[in-house]
């Protein structure tokens, strides 16, 4: 079973894609990479920013404890090579 985190972090990543989609023209982007991104920046985040992350992206996650292990996870799964195949991220 999905933790509220892990789904907190899909309703984000659906979100972002439905918004994207609106309109007439074709649009490109990582739900992915966008998250990691943000989650970098969440990091550095403070006061009521930070705050507001943790709401819209984390859907108040309890500590950035478990916002960083959920990220790290996403991430070493995702470095995982498959059947031949490897997938490497830039938002390092």
């Amino acid at each position: 079973m999905a933790s509220k985190l892990e789904i907190a972090k899909a309703q984000f990543a659906l979100d972002l894609l439905r918004t994207a989609s609106k309109g007439d023209e074709s649009c490109f982007l990582s739900p992915v990479s966008i998250s990691v991104a943000l989650a970098m920046t969440y990091a550095g985040a403070a006061g009521n920013t930070k705050l507001q992350m943790n709401q819209v992206m984390f859907n108040g996650a309890k500590s950035d404890k478990e916002v960083h292990a959920s990220f790290r996870a996403l991430v070493s799964k995702l470095s995982e090579a498959k059947n031949g195949y490897e997938m490497t991220t830039a938002n390092k």
